[in-house]
């Protein structure tokens, strides 16, 4: 591994030191330092005017300054602590004979193409190409909220699930019901403060269990499955399933490595006799196929909701089709937190990983849970008729 350096630009108003790394607005930063304008009659980039903003005062470079900051640049190092070779890296908006206004004309002849945008990626911002899976936009979601009630069960709802994702300084959950071709509709969520360590947190997670939801009829549906989440806190998990003495609570694990291609894996027995022998009908450990669930669910979530002609003419949701009620913004922002992205190393391998694009995806992670949890059901065996 290399102490790579990456070129700094001096800019010689504001007198401040300023990455490489910051200037193109494809990486997609709130801050965007390359300001490349609009026609508003045509909708169209005007690249021949394209410029570098300044991030500290706003004021726009000419071609002077950024010729200045070139020449008054110096590297910069990122790993010190490697000494034995030497790597640079540097992206044409450094380079004297790049003006910015052919940089953003090859970007806006890039766009859309995929090995274009590649190229441009490798040989212009010198970054590793990664394709972007489709990311939901929060926003869409929110906006189509519907006003069913927080805590009933919506006309369609057949069964209800609970997921708990455990964190060090609390619980988070959330419950959905779960109707024909697997429609679902997310009828109440929560964060719940404490250590589970705590007595009362056990206390808290049973009688998340124990509630029952009432549907457009009046009957009232309980909880057929909860599934709660064991990487933190493991054995405290383990115990608070084992004292709630039945197999509708069952304790879950993501896969971490991505192996699992998978909802839900093969159970296995984690209580062991005094012999050290695993029993076979003592607690299980589901494992769960978390990025399978994500593919899915963000599919989920891309889908279109019919016209209401077509719901009056008795047309019926695509199958999978995700409902939710008047939520604030945050739990949208945290089901649409992850985006699935392709990379290659310099050997020419490939992979897919997930990458957080925010602090906070509790609620992407229930959701995921809550669909483990249908399966557990056999939601994916049932036959229409």
């Amino acid at each position: 591994m290399a102490p790579q350096k990456s070129g700094f630009l001096y800019y010689n108003r504001c007198q401040t030191w300023l990455y490489n790394k910051h200037f193109f607005p494809i990486l997609q930063r709130k801050t965007k330092p390359l300001k490349n304008p609009v026609d508003e009659t045509t909708g169209e980039f005007m690249h021949e005017k394209a410029h570098i903003v300044c991030h500290e005062c706003g004021k726009p470079w000419s071609e002077g300054d950024r010729q200045y900051s070139i020449r008054n640049g110096r590297w910069h190092h990122q790993r010190p602590e490697v000494t034995w070779h030497r790597g640079f890296k540097l992206s044409s908006l450094s380079s004297p004979f790049t003006p910015v206004p052919m940089l953003a004309l090859e970007f806006i002849s890039a766009t859309g193409n995929s090995n274009l945008l590649e190229a441009f990626y490798n040989t212009r911002l010198a970054r590793t190409w990664r394709e972007i899976g489709e990311q939901p936009d929060w926003k869409r979601l929110y906006e189509r909220r519907e006003s069913y009630p927080i805590g009933e069960v919506p006309e369609g709802g057949l069964m209800v699930t609970l997921a708990i994702d455990v964190q060090s300084k609390g619980i988070y959950y959330e419950y959905i019901a779960w109707g024909r071709n697997k429609e679902n509709w997310s009828i109440d969520k929560g964060y719940e403060a404490g250590d589970i360590i705590e007595d009362r947190m056990q206390d808290f997670i049973h009688n998340l269990m124990r509630r029952e939801f009432t549907n457009e009829l009046g009957v009232r549906l309980p909880v057929e499955k909860g599934v709660i989440d064991s990487g933190h806190r493991t054995q405290r998990v383990y115990n608070i399933v084992r004292n709630f003495m039945s197999d509708r609570l069952v304790a879950i694990k993501g896969d971490k490595a991505e192996n699992l291609k998978t909802l839900i894996g093969t159970p296995t027995p984690v209580d062991v006799n005094s012999d050290g022998k695993r029993i076979s009908r003592g607690l299980m450990m589901w494992p769960v196929g978390s990025s399978v669930g994500k593919e899915e669910l963000y599919a989920w979530l891309n889908l279109n909701r019919p016209s209401d002609e077509d719901i009056a003419a008795g047309k019926s949701y695509p199958s999978g089709y995700c409902h939710f009620p008047e939520y604030d913004g945050e739990y949208f922002k945290q089901i649409t937190s992850e985006q699935l992205v392709r990379t290659e190393d310099r050997r020419g391998y490939v992979a897919y990983a997930w990458e957080k694009l925010r602090k906070d995806n509790h609620f992407l992670d229930t959701r995921v849970y809550n669909r483990c949890a249908a399966a557990m059901l056999q939601i994916d065996r049932y036959i229409l008729s």
